[in-house]
């Protein structure tokens, strides 16, 4: 690399908070949850559903409205990818949604072995927006994070969405107890019994039916009678 591209790149560093929001949730608020995963990493399901679990469950504890979710295969490096998501966030009036910025956009010299700390340039961020054509775009976790607090989140959540939290496994009684009382105090905030049990399952509870949520419920208010929801 010459020195004078060396220069010209440096100068082209920015942050990406230039360009896109933290999220905070709006009641009312219409909002598209998006989600990338690379091709390599395309046969982790869990990974597309963890970010799409997460999203979901900043959303609908916030009370805004979803009004679509896309997960899309792509290295990352070529914003077009999300040309059309843009268009309907423009019809319905809604800001998209990313766990983190990587899912966004990845730097054109970006490699996964020798170059993991690569971040988007201006221009590139640029070009995003372009594309965006004032669609507002907001992430899970703070725009500037590092590539290393980026990667502590994306690890966390994969085990906060299985239920690993660290630490001495509870004893399933005391478990139980613990999201039991959880769950009840969710629900008194007015929420659903599915919504409640997405809180949950954000929270790190695991996979379970919103039916038994709904029995834990019902059982603390002495009615043994499921809901139909």
């Amino acid at each position: 690399m010459s020195l004078n591209y060396a220069k010209n790149f440096d100068r082209d560093i920015c942050k990406a908070s230039e360009f896109i929001d933290l999220l905070i949730v709006e009641e009312n608020e219409s909002y598209i949850i998006a989600g990338r995963v690379s091709w390599v990493q395309s046969w982790k399901q869990e990974s597309q559903e963890d970010q799409i679990a997460d999203l979901r469950n900043a959303i609908v504890s916030g009370r805004g409205k979803i009004v679509g979710e896309t997960i899309r295969e792509q290295s990352g490096k070529d914003p077009r990818l999300w040309r059309d998501l843009f268009d309907e966030a423009h019809k319905k009036n809604a800001i998209v949604v990313f766990c983190d910025p990587s899912r966004i956009l990845r730097a054109k010299d970006f490699h996964s072995h020798n170059k993991r700390d690569a971040q988007p340039s201006r221009s590139e961020w640029e070009w995003l927006m372009s594309i965006a054509q004032g669609v507002k775009i907001a992430t899970l976790i703070h725009p500037d994070s590092t590539p290393q607090e980026i990667e502590r989140y994306q690890k966390d959540r994969g085990r906060r969405m299985k239920g690993n939290v660290g630490g001495r496994p509870m004893k399933r009684k005391k478990r139980k107890l613990k999201w039991k009382s959880r769950a009840i105090e969710v629900h008194r905030t007015g929420l659903s019994f599915r919504d409640t049990t997405e809180i949950l399952v954000g929270e790190g509870i695991g996979k379970i039916a919103h039916t038994t949520i709904a029995r834990w419920i019902k059982e603390e208010k002495g009615s043994t009678q499921l809901p139909r929801e």
